[in-house]
């Protein structure tokens, strides 16, 4: 009788363990074929946008940086103009180096004497906010000088600021101050956003440089001038 009790037992646990391990072994196999092999994966890219490689003196098509040598970078949008290649054309004196352009933003860069750079840029807003935001880059916001005229059918502003400059202006957290520095500005107005001819650095090679300044901004023309 107890020999009989325990195979009666025994045999169902066997056919409960066989079942168990069917329904296993179906759900391991089926789980590997929806389940691409580790080695299969597409390798995870970068979410970092990858810089174009521009041309030199190519309009920016990429966000631009906001802290250029000195700050001239400033803190200027790129806008869809940007994308298109500059409406103007321009000479600079043959004593001006030219410069590699250190972010986006920048169409062109010279170096002007010992100490002061001239930078070339376009951008969206007005005229007043850019002045504006160049005003207050310096100790106390100084008044500017403005002038304004035609050069070859274009619109051009020229503003002079002088005093203590603050680096980055309002965007530095810990501005880097040059006393005794100017900018000296020309905002040409094309078709589109303006293009700004900026040069900065000490007052005294702004102002040696100022003749070479307004003789390329005299240059400034039109591309599809005849």
């Amino acid at each position: 009788m107890p020999l009989r009790l325990s195979s009666s037992l025994v045999l169902p646990a066997v056919l409960c363990a066989a079942v168990a391990a069917y329904f296993v072994a179906d759900h391991t196999t089926s789980s590997a074929a929806t389940s691409p092999a580790a080695s299969d994966a597409p390798p995870l890219e970068s979410t970092e946008p990858a810089s174009p490689a521009l041309p030199p003196n190519h309009p920016p098509i990429a966000g631009m940086s906001p802290h250029g040598p000195h700050g001239m970078g400033g803190a200027m949008m790129p806008n869809g103009d940007n994308q298109e290649p500059p409406a103007i054309a321009w000479t600079a004196p043959s004593s001006w180096q030219g410069q590699p352009n250190p972010n986006a933003m920048r169409l062109a860069t010279y170096k002007v004497g010992d100490g002061a750079e001239l930078s070339v840029a376009r951008a969206g807003g007005s005229v007043d906010a850019n002045i504006e935001r160049w005003v207050a880059q310096f100790d106390g916001s100084p008044r500017a000088d403005r002038s304004e005229k035609q050069v070859h059918g274009l619109k051009v502003t020229v503003v002079r600021i002088a005093g203590t400059f603050l680096g980055a202006g309002m965007s530095a957290t810990t501005p880097e101050k040059h006393d005794g520095w100017a900018m000296l500005a020309a905002v040409v107005e094309s078709a589109g956003s303006p293009y700004f001819f900026k040069l900065l650095g000490p007052a005294d090679q702004v102002d040696r440089a100022r003749p070479g300044f307004d003789t390329l901004v005299a240059s400034v023309t039109p591309r599809d001038a005849k």
